[in-house]
C-alpha cells in the first residue's frame, strides 16, 4: 500500500467522518430502503435483519470500489488518500 503517514494523519478527522459516520449513514439507508421495498414486494421478502446485514455489507465494500475506480483515472492526491483512509 501506498499510504503517506503525514497527509493520513492531516486527513484523519475527514477520514473519520466519511468511514464512522458516513458508512453509519449508508448502511441506515440502504437497510430502510431494501425493507421498504420487501414490504411492496419488489424484492424477496427480507426482514429486517437481513435487511440491515445486505445494508452494512454494500456499505462497507462501497469505499473499497470507488478507490479502485479513483486509481484508475489518477484523480487528486488528497481525495485519494481520504478515500484510501476511509477503505482501511
Amino acid at each position: 500500500y501506498n499510504l503517506e503517514k503525514r497527509k493520513f494523519f492531516k486527513n484523519f478527522g475527514t477520514i473519520m467522518i466519511y468511514g464512522v459516520i458516513g458508512t453509519f449513514i449508508s448502511t441506515i439507508f440502504i437497510s430502510i430502503t431494501l425493507s421498504l421495498l420487501s414490504l411492496t414486494k419488489i424484492v424477496f421478502n427480507f426482514n429486517f435483519k437481513e435487511s440491515f446485514g445486505i445494508g452494512s455489507l454494500i456499505s462497507a465494500t462501497d469505499s473499497v470500489a470507488v478507490l479502485s475506480a479513483f486509481k484508475g483515472i489518477q484523480g487528486h492526491d488528497t481525495l485519494y488518500q481520504i478515500l484510501f483512509g476511509e477503505s482501511i
